[in-house]
């Protein structure tokens, strides 16, 4: 969505200089009181085509500067985006951890093995805090 976002910003702004220059050449053919052309000498037609032609090259210039700065937004966004799905996977992976600590807990309070049941509730507080003991596990 935000490539699609970026690519009409870029046509807007391919449009808006096009424009721009579009009213520049008309100035060019201005007509006097009469209505009719006025003539124009070679050397104020070359000014006004080198003026257009600086003017296209500021413009392409902008395209270029705004292309970058899209360039490097892209790039900070497929950052965050990296960043967000390694710590989905850390999280996966934590969470299955968890499962299988919790499923020996419950081997091990199925077998009375209460040794062995203090030492994986013990582990189990250390390592993943956020964990509510009493919610999953009651003691017989």
């Amino acid at each position: 969505m935000l490539k699609k976002f970026i690519k009409i910003n870029l046509i807007v702004l391919i449009i808006f200089v096009i424009l721009s220059n579009f009213s520049l050449a008309t100035q060019i053919s201005d007509t006097t009181d009469q209505g009719q052309p006025e003539e124009k000498t070679l050397d104020t037609l070359s000014n006004e085509r080198n003026e257009i032609e600086s003017n296209l090259n500021n413009a392409n210039l902008e395209i270029e500067f705004v292309k970058n700065q899209l360039s490097e937004e892209l790039y900070e966004l497929e950052k965050l985006n990296l960043d967000i799905l390694q710590k989905q996977q850390e999280i996966d992976i934590m969470q299955a951890e968890e499962e299988k600590l919790v499923d020996f807990i419950n081997v091990a309070n199925e077998n009375n093995a209460t040794n062995i049941l203090s030492l994986l509730l013990d582990y189990k507080n250390k390592n993943f805090a956020d964990f509510d003991p009493m919610t999953e596990f009651v003691l017989d």
